[in-house]
């Protein structure tokens, strides 16, 4: 309740300290007016009447309000109350310890308000802004949420979005050609940083490459006239030299400033020259064809035709343009073409033979595939010519020599196209155990199980449209064993235009297998060497580099050269030789291989950098160390993440001292007023023992003047306590006495319970070692807990908290924090470490994630017992510090 007057005063302070001046001068004129008018008959100390005026000054405007109600107080009370009434004059004896003690008593009440409200500011706009962080954390999610569930209704908004998100925006100085400002899609697009913008390095005159100056400079003689830019494609410099094509616009915006947005068009510019360049390289391939190639029209004149065309006819291009198909084909109806020309459909090619006749008169057999298809309204036939002359002799020299490849060594098989076979040879009666009676005849692939590397349909789309193909083959023996074949099929025809495979098989399942077993060895080794993560590097026992990896060179900043023509020693600086050696005699040489350890390299840069590796040994085959080789990683974002998340668990901490300071900030103001009022007693003594001017009393003045010091000390120490606590600073590790930080953070999480009825039971333990801790963060843990338990004893007829340490086997010093509240359910005992859990109403649930942190942080642990019932238990374990003196370089004492 008192904590909330006060922030009720707060609430209601006067806006400006005009306001608060004119309060002061009123509750002092009141004052005086009680005084003199209403009480005449009382003497009240001057001390008395003041103080409440000017603590209420002060409270509600602050230090410099206070100030002023105590000065003119005093002048009021000289002036008024202390003979020679209603004149200014220096008051001796008691009247002058009077206005001593109401000087020095405004003074100290003004400024311990001011803290007041200067810590209450603090807790209020740290909770305010934490509150805003989970509210736009919340709205981040939810418009997350909408976003999505846009995205995956409308393509179109998903198009607009990124549209905008590739949209850089400048803001121009025309008159100086400077750039005054540009969003982030800019800057990132270009490679600038905000500092190259800031400090005005950027110029249209310096992005634009010399030979489009011209162009920008048109571009702003036309805004200058029309108030617009654009749109117009140039190039810009990136801050690493490249150039980007962008699109530009822009507008006006007053005087001789303009907005200008852009659009990356690199990919479209490298698209429109990949474009060109593939119609030339189509264009290329084409008369680079071994087949001839014909394009003509619905009535045979040709269109277009390739080098290969005009050199297997003999005539010039222009000469074949001027011709149609009826002039190099023999034989060939007009009537007839014309038919089949027109039922030819789109996508639907056949293949068909004949005979062409060159420029000379001579003739020659083709083999002709058509295609049509429609360009521009008009149907068109595309003819792939090919000059078969050497098949039809292939053709002729497969029957004479039949009876020679009958006794070769391989598989040779002939087969028409629908897979019947023909002819089967001993080598494949070898191979596959079937004779040749029980294969004529037979499907060839049925027969043999044929596994295919791709589906036969392509395959045989290739070896008729090339006239021969090869790869390998799985086939299965009359055994059912599988056996591998390198397989050669060949189309050949006959006389009679009858087409055949010529398939000739040799067994290289062997082979494959020997193959197989030696690429899954070098795969494994160049999976480990090439594509793994983390850097490899093999050095013989001297330190010289015999193998490594790119991951490696590129970590050290080095080539693969370079490296081999230095020492491993000299990548490593001198401050680490010694643990390099140590690992080699103590683990490397007598086990094999090291344990994961941390080090230093030095880059090319001479930039030092921390890893973590391990080293292996290999041996010769007479068991001497012959290389060692490890497995290196580099550890810098790994520490630079620690650092990072060190800083946010310290500003966490200090968030969470600001609250905790908060909730007991009425406490403060209660203990800060016993100190207060004691020395206003102590001072009114010692005035009334100095008023009776005898010198037996000067000594008891003197004690009580002393006193009233040492509440002025008191009431410091409070206040500094305080402020110590919740100063925000660098997190700072010391040895201490953990009872001794126990002792204080309980002065400081009982401050406001007086007349609560909280009992404390301090169990401390004896000889307990120190712990290297950062004070302030472990205080902040225990007076969490002790609020914590306060709160949940609220409505316990016995509230008593009871704080231990101890020392625990595995040498951790264990601080207990007890009490006799409800406890907690198995529920929230799962749950009560987890972010924004609270059992109490209006809780934010992070303060307990905050200690666990810290504890955390420390190499420590907090863990919580409880029965419903019977209060909740939470032990908090802190490492001792001769733990870990070897890993800190520190020692107990």
């Amino acid at each position: 309740m008192r904590m909330n007057a006060f922030r009720l005063f707060q609430k209601h302070s006067l806006p400006i300290p005009g306001g608060a001046y004119s309060l002061g001068l009123i509750l002092v004129v009141l004052t005086l007016a009680l005084r003199t008018f209403l009480l005449p008959g009382f003497q009240i100390p001057i001390l008395v009447i003041f103080v409440p005026a000017i603590l209420a000054t002060s409270t509600l405007g602050g230090f410099r309000a206070g100030l002023f109600a105590t000065v003119f107080a005093c002048v009021s009370a000289d002036y008024v109350l202390i003979p020679p009434f209603f004149s200014l004059t220096i008051p001796s004896g008691n009247a002058e310890m009077d206005l001593v003690s109401l000087a020095v008593t405004g003074l100290v009440t003004s400024a311990v308000c001011a803290i007041l409200r200067s810590a209450i500011q603090q807790s209020e706009a740290a909770k305010a802004e934490l509150a805003r962080a989970l509210q736009a954390a919340d709205r981040l999610a939810q418009e997350q949420n909408r976003t999505e569930m846009a995205l995956r209704d409308s393509l179109e908004r998903l198009e607009k979005v990124l549209d905008n998100q590739t949209v850089g925006a400048m803001f121009w100085d025309l008159n100086t050609g400077a750039m005054v400002d540009a969003n982030k899609t800019f800057l990132d697009l270009m490679g600038y940083s905000r500092s190259d913008l800031e400090e005005r390095r950027l110029f249209w005159q310096n992005l634009t490459p010399p030979e489009y100056l011209d162009v920008s400079r048109a571009e702003v003689e036309k805004f200058l006239a029309t108030g617009r830019v654009g749109p117009y494609e140039k190039e810009y410099f990136c801050k690493d030299g490249s150039r980007k094509w962008l699109l530009f616009a822009g507008s006006s915006l007053g005087g001789n400033q303009c907005v200008e947005f852009c659009v990356d068009i690199s990919a479209r510019k490298k698209a429109e020259a990949a474009l060109r360049e593939s119609e030339e390289k189509f264009r290329s391939l084409i008369d680079q064809a071994s087949d001839a190639f014909f394009l003509h029209d619905e009535n045979g004149r040709f269109l277009e035709v390739n080098r290969q065309a005009c050199d297997s006819l003999g005539y010039t291009r222009d000469e074949l343009l001027r011709m149609s198909i009826f002039d190099v084909q023999r034989d060939l109806d007009r009537a007839e073409a014309q038919r089949d020309w027109n039922a030819a459909e789109p996508g639907n090619p056949r293949t068909i033979e004949g005979c062409y006749r060159r420029k000379d008169g001579t003739e020659f057999p083709v083999e002709t595939r058509l295609c049509a298809y429609h360009l521009g309204g008009q149907k068109l036939q595309l003819a792939l010519v090919r000059d078969v002359s050497e098949r039809k002799r292939a053709g002729e020299a497969l029957r004479t020599q039949a009876n020679l490849l009958m006794q070769s060594f391989d598989a040779i098989i002939v087969w028409r196209l629908d897979g019947v076979i023909e002819w089967w040879n001993a080598g494949a009666e070898n191979l596959y155990g079937f004779s040749a009676n029980e294969a004529v005849g037979k499907e060839t692939h049925s027969l043999l199980s044929t596994t295919f590397p791709r589906p036969w349909a392509e395959i045989r789309a290739e070896l008729i449209d090339k006239g021969s193909w090869e790869g390998e083959l799985q086939h299965r023996t009359r055994e059912g064993d599988v056996v591998i074949v390198s397989a050669r099929k060949q189309l050949v025809r006959d006389s009679h235009g009858v087409e055949r495979v010529l398939e000739t098989n040799r067994d290289i399942t062997e082979k494959k297998r020997s193959e197989a077993a030696l690429r899954q060895s070098e795969e494994r080794y160049r999976l480990l060497h090439e594509t793994m993560r983390d850097a490899f590097v093999q050095t013989d026992m001297d330190g010289t580099i015999l193998d490594l990896n790119d991951a490696f060179c590129d970590m050290l900043g080095y080539s693969a050269d370079e490296l081999r023509a230095i020492s491993y020693r000299d990548l490593t600086p001198e401050r680490w030789h010694g643990v390099d050696a140590a690992q080699v005699s103590g683990s490397v040489l007598t086990r094999g291989y090291s344990d994961v350890y941390e080090k230093e390299f030095r880059r090319k840069d001479g930039a030092a950098f921390p890893v973590e590796l391990r080293v292996m040994l290999s041996r010769d085959a007479g068991g001497r160390p012959e290389t060692m080789w490890a497995i290196v990683r580099d550890l810098t974002e790994r520490k630079q993440y620690e650092e990072h998340l060190r800083t946010m668990r310290d500003q966490l901490a200090h968030v969470g001292r600001v609250s905790e300071l908060a909730q007991v900030s009425a406490g403060i103001a209660h203990e800060l007023n016993q100190p207060l009022a004691a020395m206003m007693n102590y001072s009114n003594v010692a005035k009334r023992l100095i008023a009776t001017r005898e010198i037996a009393h000067l000594e008891r003045a003197q004690r009580a003047m002393a006193k009233a010091a040492d509440q002025a000390e008191r009431a410091g120490v409070i206040i500094r306590r305080m402020r110590g606590f919740i100063e925000k600073r660098d997190t700072k590790r010391t040895l201490e006495n953990v009872n001794i930080i126990v002792e204080e953070a309980v002065a400081l999480g009982l401050l406001g319970t007086q007349g609560d009825g909280i009992t404390t039971d301090l169990q401390l333990g004896d000889d307990l070692p120190l712990v290297y801790v950062d004070r302030v963060q472990i205080q902040q843990v225990i007076v969490n807990l002790m609020r914590n338990a306060i709160e949940a004893m609220a409505q316990s007829p016995r509230r008593e908290i009871t704080l231990a340490t101890t020392l625990n086997a595995e040498n951790e010093v264990v601080i207990s924090v007890g009490d006799t509240g409800p406890g907690l359910s198995k529920e929230a005992v799962d749950r009560i470490f987890m972010p924004f859990f609270t059992t109490k109403p209006g809780g934010m649930g992070i303060g307990l994630v905050i200690s666990q942190s810290i504890f955390e942080a420390h190499g420590g642990r907090i863990t919580v017992d409880s029965n419903p019932g019977r209060g909740a238990l939470f032990q908090c374990r802190l490492p001792a510090a001769d733990s870990i003196a070897s890993d800190m370089g520190l020692a107990a004492g």
